[in-house]
This record gives structure tokens, sequence and C-alpha cells, in this order.
């Protein structure tokens, strides 16, 4: 949807340049409110300025560091020019920009509509769910599958790291392995598998997912499990900084609208790789520990009514 700007009035023109940038804007308009004041900034901060204008929708990720390198400034300098704009830093500007681009993200996948009714979005969303796991099925590589299962089988111990919604799956991938006999255990939060990875070794196994496999925080994780030699199995695109630190790659990758707020392709794939892995480790077991699975599975009949 192409938002209407509008043309700043002559009082608007002569306010204060520590005026503060508005959020209530589009974010056409938003951007376009920071092009008219950045005709008030120095050489330097103008610079900044044309920096986070030539990628708005990445710049909200960036921490202040980055933007001064991209920008070919000091970071006072970034901090300064967030001041000009009557915030208090970079930090408030750069929350003041997410919120403005969220505009521009969708919660729908493609094809409903907004006439839709309840009966055809149903249809909908199911043949799209269909079509993604039918995908994983078509560009599953076996031979990855299979060195995958190997570390799995041999490690001592499996962590398995996501963040985001990532994080979810690696919740219900831990369901189910943790029924398999091996501690296993799933993190979310980036300072705690940070610290857990520097626990493991080469006996051990990490499992990490992500949707874009550029996960700033996941590749620091994986620097430090690196380190110590722990084999990682990767649940994500090939080619990113992700599936470069594994020991081996399941590639799942989704041609999917990078503003859809909430994906589904990628969470569809990622749970059905888990549970392949999850299947794939119990026949190498001979079926699992039936002992073992049978103690985990009396431990929860008493919580039913």
């Amino acid at each position: 949807m192409t938002a209407t700007l509008s043309t700043p009035s002559a009082t608007d023109r002569q306010d204060s340049p520590r005026e503060s940038v508005e959020t209530s804007t589009p974010a056409t308009g938003f951007l376009e409110d920071l092009r008219q004041k950045g005709e008030r900034l120095g050489p330097a901060q103008r610079k900044v300025l044309d920096f986070i204008l030539a990628q708005p929708s990445r710049a909200p990720d960036m921490p202040i560091s980055e933007i001064a390198a991209g920008a070919g400034v000091s970071e006072p300098t970034v901090a300064r020019f967030a001041q000009e704009l009557g915030l208090k830093g970079y930090r408030e500007f750069r929350i003041k920009l997410a919120r403005a681009m969220s505009g521009n993200v969708s919660f729908m996948p493609s094809g409903v509509e907004l006439s839709d009714q309840p009966k055809d979005i149903a249809a909908k969303v199911i043949d799209h769910s269909i079509q993604a796991l039918l995908a994983v099925r078509a560009g599953l590589d076996g031979a990855a599958i299979a060195r995958a299962v190997d570390i799995l089988d041999r490690a001592r111990r499996i962590e398995i790291y996501g963040q985001g919604s990532s994080g979810i799956v690696a919740q219900d991938a831990q369901h189910k392995l943790i029924r398999l006999g091996t501690p296993v255990v799933a993190y979310s939060d980036p300072h705690i598998h940070a610290v857990a990875a520097a626990l493991l070794g080469p006996d051990d196994a990490v499992i990490v997912i992500s949707r874009s496999g550029k996960s700033r925080e996941l590749v620091a994780t994986l620097a430090v499990l690196a380190e110590f030699a722990v084999p990682v199995i990767a649940v994500a695109p090939l080619g990113t900084p992700i599936s470069r630190g594994a020991s081996v790659t399941i590639h799942i990758d989704f041609d999917e609208d990078p503003d859809l707020t909430m994906p589904m392709s990628s969470r569809l794939g990622q749970l059905a790789v888990l549970d392949i892995l999850a299947v794939a480790l119990a026949v190498r077991r001979g079926g699992g520990d039936q002992c073992r699975i049978g103690r985990g599975k009396a431990a929860t009949a008493e919580k039913r009514l």
C-alpha cells in the first residue's frame, strides 16, 4: 500500500532541528520526514542518514557500531545524529524506525484476501501448509539426514538452539528427542546458549535452527562450539553463515515473503525436519530404549485425570 505524503507547512519547516521524529506516520511518511530533517544536519551526520535511508528495513537491527562503520563516521556522531532529531540517543531512534517500518509488514500469508470468508481462509492456509511440506520432501538431502543421525546417535548430550519462532521449534524437538534416552535440552535465550555451548565437547551434539541462517547471536555461539570441537547440525538455508559453521546442514529454505510477521512455511518445514530426525534416530536405535520410553510414559500418566 502506498502512503500519501503531506507537504510540510512553513511552520513545520521552521521548527527546531531537535524536533522529535513522529512515530505515528506510515513508513514512507516517516522516511520522508527524515529526509527533510536531514537537510539541517552537518556533513558527518548526513552520512549517517544516507546510510540508514539506503536500507531502512535492516537499520533497526544494526547496533550503533555497525551504523558508524557503514557510514564511515564515529559512534558519537551516530549518537549526535539521533539527538539532533530530538531523541535521547540512537537506541531510541532505532526503536522508532522499527515501529515505523513495521507498518510495511503483513500478518497474512500469500493468497489470503481481506474479503475471504473463514471457510476460504481455512482451505487456503491448509493448502499452503501442504505445499510447504511437499517442498520439504522434494528438497531433502538423504545423505545429510544420515550424517545428522550419526552425530545424534553418538552424542552423550544433545542441545538445541533457536531464537524467535525457531526457538519454539527447538522446544518441540526437545519434547520428542528426550524420549529416546539421551539427555536433551533446548535454549532460545542467546546468553544461555552461549554459556551452554562453552560447557560442551566433542562427545556432545548441537542442533541449530534458523529461518534466515544469519542470526548474529547464533553465529557467535557457533564460534564457541567450533572452539570446543562440538559437532553441529544446522537446520537452515545453504550458503548462510550458520550453514557454513555447521558440521552438516539440512537445507531448508522457502521463498517466503520477508515482510511476513507470521512465517508459516519455514516453521512447518523445521518441524518436519526435526520429526524426521527423531524418527530416524529411533529407528537407528531399534525403536528406542523401550524401558526408558516406558518409564517416561508412566511418569506422565499420573498427570491425567
